[in-house]
């Protein structure tokens, strides 16, 4: 489940000055990524939980970039994206600091894929919030479920290949559903 982000310890978030702290008293799963310039698409840090599932120790993502859990075809365009959204959100801090405004953070959610440490493909829903310290530091606040793709409701199964037709990466439920070895 998400972290209930609103309802943290029954306290507001101050997503225009906050705490990291608060994610590491909690079970949930997310990730907390740079939205500066210097660093942009930096893992800052991850629940332990989060890490262990997708494979790594946490010191294994701390510090490197969020592609390395983003298939490579999608690298680029996620890239890009995440360049133009950190522009448009420091945009938005700015003008709540200079206009005095209540901040109200719009978050994303997405249906997507994330590669493992083994490099098979793993469904996640992901809720993304716009945040900054008191230091001025922007991040983004990631938040994440997972689906269970065996559940005969969601069954999935995804081959992601280059243009060739060459098999990159794909579902580890694959190999069951399509009964192959």
């Amino acid at each position: 489940d998400y972290l209930e982000i609103d309802n943290l310890d029954n306290n507001k978030i101050d997503y225009f000055n906050l705490n990291t702290n608060i994610f590491k008293e909690t079970d949930s799963l997310y990730l907390l990524i740079s939205g500066n310039k210097k660093n942009l698409g930096e893992i800052i840090d991850c629940s332990n939980n989060f890490s262990k599932i997708v494979g790594y120790h946490k010191n294994e993502l701390i510090e490197k970039n969020i592609n390395i859990l983003i298939p490579e075809i999608f690298q680029k365009k996620h890239n890009l994206i995440l360049l133009e959204q950190s522009q448009k959100d420091k945009m938005n801090f700015f003008e709540k600091l200079t206009n005095k405004n209540e901040y109200k953070p719009n978050s994303i959610e997405k249906e997507i894929y994330c590669v493992t440490k083994t490099k098979f493909l793993m469904p996640i829903t992901i809720k993304i919030y716009p945040a900054k310290t008191g230091e001025n530091q922007v991040f983004y606040v990631v938040n994440i479920s997972f689906t269970n793709i065996n559940e005969p409701k969601n069954l999935k199964f995804c081959v992601l290949t280059d243009k060739n037709f060459l098999i990159k990466s794909f579902t580890a439920n694959c190999l069951e559903n399509l009964k192959l070895q």
